[in-house]
């Protein structure tokens, strides 16, 4: 028999194993995405009974009430003390709000490594992984690396979960048989998302954002209407890179329509670089076995020093509003996390420094049916600032895009008042005015 499958079949176990394998003040995670361990995150509420002080865990999927037990328990709110380092539905919020989940403040770049040093460690690391290649003995971690890498190399004791469904991708996200304690199977359907529909709002801020992007540039992408929007008026464009934390269904119709081919790209050439993907299994099916895309760790692909080696570096991303100041707020309704800060900053920061790089941010002009202003005189009392004013490139709403980088404190407030909504200009002008901000 093939050593690595002896090696295999000598460490299969059950969910039970990687259970056990928690003790009390552990710090334990596990992959996340579409590559979360669902049942070991099914069966995790068990062993609370057992627990007197608990552990940290650091978990990284999406997820709505009830799905998961050790989440809705409250003896397991006493025991599990969970970690979340960005926040996607409502019940994830109500989940923050009632203390089951405890927010962690970081960029993408260094989540992993700062949270492990912040806790002395990691004892456990459960991850889902596509099946074993059974001529190397690798496994690899598929459409997530955002801290798996991260955790690989610190965890103590490595527990996989194999999902055949799994595609396999490539880049530096591979764990080898010799490393891992224990190996179960669970096969289950992937989460898929399909293409979001935009409106005009949206085709219009797109059309803002695409006259800014020249060909042969490499861009960021995130996920969303706007974004979907942005990446559609990219359609005509010629030899553009891709240099992204999260691979989309839009960046498979740039490809499809010959838009993206990343051969003028700077690093990385002919490759689509990425750290985690969520969409439609379309675009699994484009990335499996697919040598011209890379799943590389977050410190990797968000580090600004390698975003900023991309020659021509767009970065887009969308906010919840910005303040006359240019102060962007893109992941909290007041003290509510709403989101998460996730790697905009990282983003940002890499493509302000990059040769001939662009920053955009691009958001609607109002909210709550065109009542709200998401141009602002100020932030609500408690509001997590996202990007500092001195960071702040490009801003994009339907009315118009203007650049904010080296204009005074007047001239943005005046810059960021003739792109927000029509009916909205004269109050948001005279609140500057109230404050020095217009004379």
């Amino acid at each position: 028999m093939n050593r690595y499958l002896e090696q295999y079949k000598a460490k299969q176990c059950t969910v039970d194993d990687a259970l056990a394998a928690i003790r009390d003040g552990d710090f334990v995670a596990t992959s996340g995405g579409v590559n979360a361990p669902l049942l070991f995150y099914k069966n995790l509420h068990r062993i609370a009974p057992r627990l007197r002080e608990g552990f940290d865990f650091f978990y990284g999927t999406t997820y709505k009430k009830g799905d998961f037990e050790f989440l809705d328990s409250v003896e397991c709110k006493e025991k599990i003390h969970t970690l979340s380092g960005f926040v996607l539905s409502g019940d994830e919020r109500e989940y923050i709000r009632q203390g089951h989940v405890d927010y962690v403040p970081t960029h993408y770049h260094s989540q992993g490594s700062k949270m492990i040093q912040a806790r002395g460690g990691l004892d456990v690391y459960v991850a889902a992984v596509c099946p074993m290649d059974e001529r190397t003995g690798y496994f690899r971690t598929s459409l997530s690396n955002v801290n798996e890498t991260d955790f690989r190399n610190a965890a103590k004791k490595i527990y996989l979960e194999v999902v055949p469904s799994l595609p396999v991708i490539y880049g530096n996200n591979e764990i080898h048989i010799s490393e891992v304690e224990g190996i179960y199977e669970y096969d289950h359907p992937l989460e898929t998302m399909d293409p979001l529909p935009f409106g005009e709002v949206e085709k219009q801020i797109g059309e803002y954002v695409a006259e800014l992007v020249e060909d042969g540039s490499t861009i960021q992408l995130g996920i969303g209407a706007i974004p979907d929007a942005v990446a559609h008026a990219f359609l005509d464009k010629k030899d553009l890179g891709v240099h992204t934390e999260m691979i989309t269904n839009s960046i498979l119709e740039l490809v499809e329509a010959g838009a993206v081919n990343g051969r003028k790209k700077s690093i990385n050439r002919g490759i689509i670089v990425g750290a985690f993907s969520r969409g439609s299994q379309r675009l699994y099916d484009f990335m499996d076995h697919n040598p011209c895309v890379a799943m590389n760790p977050c410190s990797y692909v968000n580090n600004p020093h390698v975003i900023a080696r991309n020659y021509k570096m767009v970065s887009v991303n969308t906010a919840m509003g910005i303040d006359l100041l240019g102060q962007v707020s893109s992941e909290s309704i007041g003290p509510m996390q709403y989101s998460g800060s996730g790697g905009q900053v990282d983003t940002v920061t890499g493509a302000i420094h990059a040769t001939g790089g662009k920053s955009i941010i691009a958001l609607a002009s109002t909210a709550k049916n065109g009542t709200l202003s998401k141009i602002c005189l100020s932030h609500a009392p408690g509001t997590a600032v996202t990007l500092s004013r001195n960071d702040v490139d490009y801003v994009a709403t339907e009315y118009g895009i203007v650049r904010l980088s080296g204009r005074t404190v007047r001239e943005r407030a005046k810059l960021l008042i003739s792109i927000a909504h029509p009916r909205l200009r004269d109050e948001l002008t005279a609140q500057a005015k109230s404050m020095g901000f217009l004379l």
